[in-house]
Order: C-alpha cells, then sequence, then structure tokens
C-alpha cells in the first residue's frame, strides 16, 4: 500500500514537472508567434507602402508621357517643319 501511494506520489510529481514544461514551452512558442506576427504585419506595410509608391510613381510617368505626347502633336500641328 505505501509502495503504491509513493509511486502514485511519484508519477504525479513527473506529471507537475511535464505541466510545468509545456507552460514553459507555451510561453516560448506563443512569444515566437507574437514576434512572427508583427514581423508580418511590418513586411506587409512595407510593401503596400512600396506599393503605393509604385503605383504613384507609375501615375506620374504616365501623366508626363501623356503631356509629352500631346505637347508634340500640338507643336506639329501648329509648325509643320517638326512633323
Amino acid at each position: 500500500l505505501q509502495s503504491d501511494i509513493a509511486r502514485k506520489r511519484e508519477q504525479l510529481d513527473r506529471l507537475q514537472q511535464r505541466r510545468v514544461a509545456f507552460d514553459d514551452e507555451l510561453k516560448q512558442r506563443s512569444s515566437e508567434l507574437n514576434y512572427i506576427k508583427e514581423d508580418h504585419k511590418f513586411e506587409k506595410k512595407k510593401a503596400q507602402k512600396a506599393s503605393q509608391y509604385d503605383a504613384t510613381q507609375k501615375t506620374v510617368e504616365a501623366e508626363s508621357h501623356f503631356m509629352n505626347e500631346e505637347v508634340r502633336r500640338f507643336l506639329q500641328e501648329r509648325i509643320p517643319s517638326m512633323a
């Protein structure tokens, strides 16, 4: 009977130690998850800003190209030697 109680106490101690180890692992993995989420959020914002910059840059280039073509067309109409 005493050996049975001692064996069960040992099992209980081992289970408590495993629980503590699992809790520590859970904390570590949760902090890693939070770090990865923050990193992902940062990279997403960075990509979004780059995308917005690219879109703005393309719009400016398109407007510039359009204006150059319009000015060239206008001048060719006004000055026949430019055609």
